[in-house]
């Protein structure tokens, strides 16, 4: 026990760290996906202006399109690294209310695709060249709690897309070649949209959503701010149906979940001390040596994730272990 970090002399203590640790990691994926909504969805709408009344407003807009008009060059990016022959399309979108068809235009030869993330940033369907073709048509989302008839447009393969949360969000990529081609994507771009399947039905165009992102993006990090926004998350997009089908890891990560979702919004839901040692166990860790939330007794050198053991090569876990290192 000479090289074990810290003592575990109460169960109760030790139940609880490990529950906080896997709702700290399992709730990750939100907490991201509340931060990147409040970043990324519109504050602007065309013919309808701002959602908010200042800049510093939390309201926005869904079941939209917004665009990347121009190339990214050196030293510009819009996750980790520039991507020079594509331009981005972004939408949020909220199914709460119902389902939504997005217009697809005729892209010709060239190469799209449609990525569509749920709030646990599942990749769950892909639209475009490779799924549903170049050809112009339309396709049908909906929610998981919706129930209503699919329209005979949408009963065709890959037609309708069940989406497993009722927030998602859409990563269009269109292919560019060269800067010559921009202006003949930017009109691409303009031919896609969405509508509701009332509207869509009625042939009438449907404005954008104003929703309230709650939450800044660029606020500093706290165990009060990420128990707040997973909380929210929580309230909106529960866990899939499926989340107790993955045997018993899957069941204990959805009791974890339950340990926030059951509990005040404040951090009150997790001893403060639990709480430290749970967010700096957590894999994303390893990158904050000077995590101002690392408990007293972790010494800074030290690898954050497996409890047990100091060095990668004595993790108890084996030497497949993922989740620690």
């Amino acid at each position: 026990m000479a090289d074990t970090p810290f003592a575990v002399s109460d169960p109760h203590a030790d139940y609880l760290y490990s529950q906080a640790l896997q709702a700290c990691i399992y709730c990750w994926p939100l907490f991201e996906m509340q931060r990147m909504r409040s970043a990324t969805s519109a504050r602007k709408a065309p013919g309808q202006g701002f959602a908010g009344d200042s800049p510093e407003s939390t309201q926005r807009w869904c079941n939209l399109f917004t665009h990347e008009r121009e190339l990214l060059t050196a030293g510009k990016s819009r996750v980790v690294m520039p991507n020079n022959d594509t331009l981005y399309a972004n939408a949020w979108l909220d199914l709460s209310a119902g389902p939504l068809v997005i217009t697809l235009p005729d892209s010709g030869s060239r190469y799209y695709v449609l990525g569509f993330l749920d709030y646990y940033t599942n990749p769950f369907a892909h639209v475009g060249t490779r799924t549903t073709g170049n050809q112009a048509g339309e396709v049908l989302v909906t929610g998981p709690g919706w129930s209503g008839a699919v329209p005979p447009a949408f009963q065709a393969p890959l037609r309708h897309v069940q989406a497993p949360t009722d927030w998602v969000w859409i990563i269009g990529r269109i292919l560019v070649d060269g800067a010559q081609d921009v202006t003949a994507v930017n009109a691409l771009q303009d031919r896609l949209r969405m509508d509701t399947l009332d509207d869509w039905q009625a042939g009438r165009n449907s404005p954008a959503r104003r929703f309230d992102a709650r939450h800044t993006p660029r606020a500093p990090f706290s165990v009060d701010r990420f128990v707040g926004m997973v909380n929210d998350a929580l309230r909106i997009c529960p866990p899939p149906a499926n989340c107790h089908r993955s045997g018993p890891s899957g069941r204990s990560r959805c009791t974890a979940v339950q340990t926030i979702s059951w509990c005040p919004t404040r951090s009150s839901v997790l001893p403060s001390e639990t709480g430290r040692r749970a967010w700096c166990s957590t894999p994303t860790a390893a990158s904050r040596s000077a995590c101002s939330m690392r408990p007293r007794w972790m010494p800074a050198h030290a690898p954050t994730g497996c409890r047990r053991r100091r060095t990668r090569s004595s993790c108890a876990c084996g030497p497949t272990c993922r989740t620690h290192h």
